[in-house]
C-alpha cells in the first residue's frame, strides 16, 4: 500500500478503544493519530488533525456518535466515517447508511475484518459486508421510493460494467477487479467512475441499491 491510512478512534468503553489502538498500531500501512472517548473530544481533535477514516461509537458521553457524525459531515465530508456498534439491529444500519457512513460494523467483528473493511473504505469508499447489504435490500424491497432510487435501465450498461457493478458490490477494489479482468487498474478506475455517472450513484451504497433494483444481484 503505497499511501499510509491515518485513522482516528471514538470510543467511551477504555478496554474496547485501547484495543482497537494495540491491534490497528501492528497493521501494515495504518497509523493511528489518536484515539477519544466522546465526541466532544473528537471534534477537538479535528481541529487540529485531520484522519482519513473515523472509527466512530454511536453510544457516547457529553457528545454521541449521532451527534458527531452530523457535524463531521457538515465540517468535513472527505472524512469517512466507519460505525463501530453494539446496536447491530437493522433499523440503526438503514439510519446510518442514510446518514452517509461508509462502513456499519458490530463490534464483535474480528480485527482481520475491520482491518479490510478499512483497506476498503479508503481505496473504494465503502464496505457493506453481506448482512448489511441484506438489509440495504430488504429496505429497498419495503419502501415506494427506495433508499435511493434512480431512472436508469440496466440495459443502458454494458455487459462489462454489469459485471463490475457485481464485483464492486462484493466489496472488491479496483486491483481485485482488475486482477479477475485482466485489465489494468486504471481502466477499472476509468469503470468504475463511468458506472457511477450512469447509475447517478453518489456512493457504493447507492449503487448496490441500483444494483438490487435492476436484479444485477441477488441478495441471500
Amino acid at each position: 500500500m503505497s499511501e499510509q491510512i491515518h485513522i482516528a478512534i471514538a470510543e467511551d468503553h477504555d478496554l474496547v478503544r485501547e484495543g482497537l489502538v494495540s491491534l490497528l498500531k501492528d497493521q501494515e500501512g495504518i497509523k493511528v493519530l489518536f484515539d477519544v472517548s466522546n465526541g466532544q473530544q473528537l471534534l477537538d481533535k479535528l481541529k487540529i488533525v485531520k484522519p482519513h477514516i473515523i472509527l466512530l461509537d454511536l453510544e457516547m458521553p457529553v457528545m454521541s456518535g449521532k451527534e458527531a457524525l452530523e457535524k463531521i459531515k457538515q465540517r468535513y465530508p472527505k472524512i469517512k466515517i466507519m460505525v463501530l456498534s453494539a446496536f447491530f439491529e437493522d433499523r440503526f444500519i438503514i439510519e446510518y447508511v442514510k446518514k452517509g457512513v461508509n462502513a456499519f460494523l458490530p463490534k464483535n467483528y474480528k480485527i482481520e475484518k475491520v482491518v479490510d473493511a478499512i483497506y476498503k473504505v479508503h481505496e473504494v469508499g465503502a464496505y457493506f459486508d453481506s448482512h448489511v447489504s441484506m438489509i440495504m435490500a430488504k429496505e429497498l424491497s419495503e419502501s415506494k421510493d427506495g433508499m435511493n432510487s434512480t431512472e436508469i435501465n440496466e440495459n443502458e450498461l454494458t455487459e462489462k460494467e454489469k459485471t463490475i457493478i457485481r464485483y464492486i458490490c462484493q466489496n472488491k477494489t479496483s486491483e481485485e477487479i482488475a486482477k479477475l479482468l485482466n485489465l489494468s487498474k486504471k481502466t477499472i478506475d476509468y469503470h468504475r467512475s463511468k458506472i457511477m455517472d450512469k447509475t447517478h450513484s453518489s456512493s457504493i451504497a447507492s449503487l448496490i441499491t441500483f444494483a438490487v433494483q435492476q436484479k444485477l444481484i441477488s441478495i441471500q
